[in-house]
């Protein structure tokens, strides 16, 4: 017997190859733009963070929509405007520290600042950032 689900995927591929081609151009163009859109890339990164953190809470889409929002799209590291291209999740409280992917754990960063932080705390990085700008010449 089959399953729901494959009976589903049955008569939508019998439907879909009954559309004109023109339709499936414009069902493919949707398709195309979800997948653009806040809420595809949103779909991806909590993929990710599940995998990351199997048997455990994590983040939902709406609470990561939410602190999106809460952050204005900016890098609490940087001050940088975050793009959906340019934004990653970061643990405040590092994975290998303990820390869960729960919302309160995470925030919006930009990537190149997020790899640079790597497994650092706030004031590690920041102590680094600081000595770094003191080899540059830069005064606080």
């Amino acid at each position: 017997m089959y399953s729901t689900r494959r009976k589903q995927n049955v008569y939508w591929k019998k439907w879909y190859a009954n559309r004109s081609s023109a339709q499936k151009k414009k069902m493919n163009d949707k398709r195309r733009r979800y997948k653009q859109t806040t809420n595809g890339v949103m779909h991806g990164r909590l993929r990710t963070l599940r995998v990351r953190h199997a048997g455990q809470k994590v983040a939902t889409i709406r609470q990561l929509r939410l602190l999106w929002e809460k952050q204005c799209g900016i890098c609490p590291l940087t001050n940088r405007n975050l793009t959906l291209q340019t934004a990653e999740l970061d643990h405040i409280c590092p994975k290998s520290a303990g820390g869960s992917g729960r919302v309160k754990n995470l925030r919006w960063v930009h990537k190149d600042a997020n790899q640079a932080r790597m497994k650092l705390s706030d004031a590690e990085f920041d102590a680094v950032c600081i000595d770094r700008a003191k080899v540059l010449g830069m005064k606080f």
